[in-house]
């Protein structure tokens, strides 16, 4: 099954595979936006019920061919089952800058380390090879904001108060930053 998905970037217990319309089809990857627990800290996610074909759409219209996005599937190296997305988004040449997303959407993998492998091989891409000077990230748990501080040399830019209506009430977003000064490969789990 290893060679069922063209990797793109390597990791130690993850790789990063090009996403593909069989990938959209094989992997169920679109129920994920429909597990009310799994999107319980995404401000994106779980608003609207999601389809295979709405996946589908989204792949051909938003990944394919985007040179302003660059979306991935994370497969364990374990057993190559495709357990989550990671992405580089809001990529901006003259300034930049870009922002970085994962989700785990194998509720068995829901742990810190494979995140924060995850993160750090988009990250790492983000400043080795497309050059970037700062990358984003965004959350409403702030657990999750103190790893990428602490894990990963984020700093926390601010508090957008009461961004994100979610379960019956608004929820701050906090927004960190990590900038190619403070990048060190050595901090960074490879």
């Amino acid at each position: 099954m290893s060679n069922a998905f063209d990797v793109f970037i390597s990791g130690n217990e993850i790789d990063l595979v090009v996403l593909e319309e069989a990938t959209v089809l094989k992997t169920g990857w679109h129920s994920w936006f429909n597990d009310e627990d799994l999107t319980y800290h995404t401000g994106n996610h779980h608003y609207y019920p999601n389809t295979l074909s709405m996946q589908m759409e989204y792949f051909k219209t938003n990944i394919d061919g985007n040179r302003e996005h660059i979306q991935l599937g994370i497969v364990h190296k374990k057993n190559s089952e495709f357990i989550g997305v990671g992405s580089i988004s809001k990529i901006n040449m003259l300034h930049r800058n870009c922002e970085v997303t994962i989700l785990i959407g194998s509720k068995k993998h829901h742990n810190i380390k494979l995140f924060v492998e995850s993160i750090s091989l988009l990250i790492r891409h983000a400043f080795d090879h497309l050059n970037m000077e700062k990358v984003s990230a965004g959350t409403m748990n702030y657990n999750i904001s103190l790893a990428l501080q602490r894990m990963l040399g984020f700093t926390l830019e601010g508090v957008k108060r009461c961004d994100i209506y979610k379960h019956g009430r608004y929820h701050d977003c906090y927004m960190l930053s990590i900038l190619r000064s403070e990048y060190h490969k050595e901090k960074i789990y490879e």
